[in-house]
């Protein structure tokens, strides 16, 4: 509510999950606090509702929170989308160090080390 709250006249918040039970929380409130005209949201796997944007450069602000195995193919959907100057942030990126111990192996875990092993070629420190 911050972020759709923060938006200049024009600009538009679109949110993505697979639940419609935990986002009715969030419709309700954005409804309550007059927001839904800048809100979007989208009931689907998060790489299905990425591939569907536009490939032009225009997402200023990016916020991942989601399974953590689809956080590099999220990367790849979303850095050319993204504006020079944009943000990328993105949860659990080191999940209490567990996103950079090799010696771990769960599925997610590896998926973190997959993220952070691409943004730190992309920040040229890889």
């Amino acid at each position: 509510m911050c972020i759709a709250g923060g938006l200049e006249e024009g600009g538009a918040l679109l949110c993505g999950d697979i639940s419609q039970d935990w986002t009715a929380v969030g419709a309700q409130a954005w409804e309550e606090a007059g927001l839904r005209d800048r809100t979007e949201l989208r009931i689907a796997p998060a790489l299905e509702t990425l591939r569907a944007l536009p490939h032009a450069a225009y997402i200023d602000l990016v916020f991942i929170d989601a399974d953590k195995t689809g956080y590099a193919d999220y990367w790849e959907e979303l850095v050319p989308r993204g504006r020079a100057g944009g943000v990328l942030l993105v949860d659990n990126v080191l999940w209490t160090g567990r996103g950079v111990d090799d010696s771990m192996t769960e599925a997610d875990e590896v998926g973190l080390r997959r993220y952070n092993g691409m943004g730190a070629a992309a920040a040229g420190l890889g």
